[in-house]
């Protein structure tokens, strides 16, 4: 086996902490970690948990910056959205000041998406669909298929049966 260094995750990775550096230095959080149960979500009987780590935040004014760099594209994809809403969605839970959202992507040029509440909102919901399903399809795995833990309104057993 060749030991081989994946260059395009090496160049964000040194991107992200440059420029991590350069806003702590200015009071931005760097890579601050958002955790959170979702009660009504199992596998195995154990509540399901989601995690993430915001690239930038400035708490004063409530700024959220999620850094992206690729030499392939150029382009703010719909994923990097959603992630970023999920996190401004978990910080406002968690009763953080969250003002504006930006998604910025690093290439050969420099872009900024700014997220609308409705990206946020969207963005909440499709990590917490993503994570239902995903437990759902581990249950399956698992051989504990329980529909009535993902569906609310569920309650017909022969949906269990392959």
């Amino acid at each position: 086996m060749r030991n081989e260094v994946n260059f395009d995750m090496f160049r964000g990775k040194a991107i992200h902490e440059y420029l991590q550096r350069r806003f702590e230095r200015k009071g931005w959080i760097a890579e601050m970690k958002l955790s959170k149960y979702l009660d009504d979500i199992e596998v195995s009987g154990r509540r399901v948990m989601i995690i993430g780590h915001v690239d930038l935040y400035e708490p004063e004014r409530g700024i959220i910056v999620e850094l992206k760099s690729s030499q392939w594209s150029d382009k703010i994809i719909d994923s990097h959205i959603v992630q970023a809403g999920a996190y401004a969605a978990m910080m406002r839970e968690m009763t953080l000041k969250v003002s504006d959202v930006h998604v910025i992507k690093i290439n050969s040029k420099v872009i900024r998406y700014t997220l609308s509440e409705d990206d946020i909102i969207r963005g909440y919901r499709t990590i917490i669909e993503r994570a239902r399903m995903a437990a759902h399809e581990i249950n399956i795995c698992l051989g504990s298929p329980r529909m009535d833990d993902f569906i609310p309104g569920t309650n017909d057993s022969s949906r269990h049966k392959i």
